[in-house]
């Protein structure tokens, strides 16, 4: 029963992978779908660490760029020339730097520093020009997760049998309507296809790991290690000045994440967004569920500056009985990679290698 089950899954794979699109897809959730290419004259820079040399688009699959350093930066003048005396003036603006995650068409990874590059996806009509920065600098007054940037770009779809990491999604208990998957490192959302048997498709995962949310009726499950309660107290503060569509968002819980250290302080926070007012949906409005990271603010520690964001569930409700029921769950927190599949949760008895009996 099991060989069987696995070979369906093998001869189906090619079927999971259709979602995956060529393209640029920035970090507010909206993409730009096309075939990708450097603008004229342009170079693909990059440094390892220790070497400088210029790269071959063609032997690139994707790029995602992931922050580095986040910072709300004042400016400063000198009142009095001659004196070392300086006197912020305006609103703090932000700044940010990257690190480049570069897979190539044989399955290795390169980490390091991408130089500005300009690149064009190919349009209708006109080519779109598309930037990657080495770093972003935003206007007096807004915020860090306004400074919207280029999260991922696929050159091809074409992935290599080695070291691209799992491209299936399971369950070690049950199954679910759906799930939705934003990874550790950049709160990069990933395209999950359809269940097959039980198993989802997904874009390569690399050696990232991911937020896991589990989709069972009106029953929102996201795998989720810890909740400090001083620490959602401290982002329960910062939430009110987060103004956006969405009116009400509700605290589900919070933790700090390693994953980025040695960075400044940074914290994770899984919400509930509803909007109640008037939209675009008719009688019915939306609500999402998301991952904010916060940075701790290089000028006043005491602060926590919203930097990222990504949807993991999203629906619409006319009545509050049609609003979810959002919890974080330790039992879907945990992960381990068996053959090309990432099992999510921990297996029980009944279903010892995450397969439905």
């Amino acid at each position: 029963m099991n060989q069987l089950w696995l070979a369906l899954v093998i001869v189906l794979t090619p079927l999971i992978w259709s979602a995956d699109v060529v393209g640029v897809r920035y970090s507010d959730g909206t993409s730009v779908a096309g075939a990708v290419r450097l603008s004229p004259g342009a170079q693909l820079r990059f440094h390892d660490g220790t070497t400088l040399r210029d790269l071959d688009p063609h032997l690139i699959r994707e790029i995602r760029l992931v922050p580095t350093a986040e910072h709300l930066l004042k400016n400063f003048a000198l009142p009095e020339p001659g004196k070392a005396l300086r006197v912020e003036t305006g609103e703090p603006y932000p700044q940010r730097e990257f690190t480049a995650l570069l897979e190539l068409r044989d399955g290795s990874e390169l980490r390091g520093h991408l130089y500005a590059t300009a690149l064009l996806i190919a349009g209708d009509e006109e080519d779109i020009a598309v930037v990657l920065p080495a770093k972003q600098q935003g206007k007096p007054g807004q915020r860090l997760d306004q400074l919207v940037y280029p999260q991922r770009v696929l050159f091809t779809t074409e992935v290599s049998t080695k070291n691209s990491g799992p491209r299936l999604v399971q369950l070690a208990t049950g199954t679910a309507d759906e799930i939705g998957l934003v990874t550790h490192d950049s709160l990069a959302p990933l395209v999950v296809t359809p269940s097959v048997f039980g198993v989802w498709g997904c874009e390569p995962l690399h050696s990232s790991a991911v937020y896991v949310a589990v989709v069972r009726g009106p029953h929102i499950a996201v795998g989720w290690s810890g909740d400090d309660p001083a620490l959602r107290a401290r982002i329960s503060q910062a939430v009110p000045d987060i103004r956006d569509y969405y009116e009400e968002k509700r605290v589900i819980a919070v933790r700090e994440n390693p994953v980025l250290a040695p960075r400044p302080p940074q914290v994770d926070s899984l919400m509930l967004l509803i909007r109640r007012g008037p939209g675009t949906d008719g009688p019915r409005n939306p609500w999402h569920v998301e991952v904010w990271r916060w940075t701790c603010d290089s000028q006043d520690p005491t602060r926590f500056l919203l930097s990222a964001r990504a949807v993991l569930a999203r629906g619409l409700f006319h009545k509050e009985a049609e609003l979810p029921q959002v919890t974080a769950e330790p039992a879907w927190w945990q992960q381990r990679l068996e053959v090309d599949r990432l099992l999510v949760g921990a297996p029980t008895p009944e279903h010892p290698s995450g397969a439905d009996k």
